[in-house]
């Protein structure tokens, strides 16, 4: 292949794009691809067999866990008479690149002070091209326990519940203004003292 060709191609993969390429846990085959939160209802999705799988946090699909807290946010946004947020990859990438940052850097904060290439919420969103836009996060990190069976979205619940309980956390998933959603949901490699530990992240848009 021609040099120049190679540099353009290079060029044209962002820089988160090529951080996730080395995530295998993103890499992984999932039940649960990007095209079906156009091709599923809230209603369906709820009522699907994927999202009703008990979780194996050794083994998971992260774009299905993903996809719970996506549709799980949209449930609650209808319960208080919002619209649903529409989805978008670019923003699930960024949510993905930060949750894992936190956990392989063992960290919980907006704020990566291990790797400044990723530092702000925006430096996360230029990285997938995202630029100049109202945006949003929020950063929840709770648990499951070891001897009860979860569900994909119960988890999912779980995790809005924390997020609607923060009033600043409530204002950005009710936020009239955001009209698309990005989720990262990840498990703490081990566990601890009985209990799964789990960090998720929500990026919201005015796209």
């Amino acid at each position: 292949m021609p040099y120049f060709l190679l540099s353009l191609l290079l060029l044209l993969v962002s820089d988160g794009q090529k951080y996730l390429s080395e995530v295998s846990l993103y890499q992984k085959a999932s039940s649960f691809e990007s095209t079906i939160y156009d091709q599923q209802t809230l209603k369906e999705f709820v009522k699907s067999a994927p999202a009703n799988l008990v979780l194996d946090p050794v083994n998971y699909d992260l774009h299905l866990l993903n996809a719970a807290l996506h549709f799980a946010t949209n449930e609650n946004r209808l319960k208080h008479g919002r619209s649903e947020f529409k989805f978008v990859p670019a923003l699930r990438d960024a949510a993905v690149l930060h949750t894992n940052e936190m956990i392989t850097r063992n960290f919980f904060d907006h704020y990566n002070k291990k790797n400044r290439n990723y530092y702000s919420p925006e430096q996360r969103l230029n990285a997938f091209d995202i630029k100049n836009v109202a945006s949003a996060e929020n950063c929840d990190y709770t648990y499951i326990d070891l001897n009860k069976s979860t569900t994909y979205l119960q988890l999912a619940r779980e995790i809005v519940k924390d997020f609607y309980e923060s009033s600043g956390h409530k204002k950005n998933m009710l936020n009239k203004t955001y009209t698309h959603l990005g989720c990262g949901v990840m498990f703490e490699p081990k566990s601890k003292k009985g209990v799964w530990y789990v960090k998720a992240t929500q990026v919201f848009a005015k796209l």
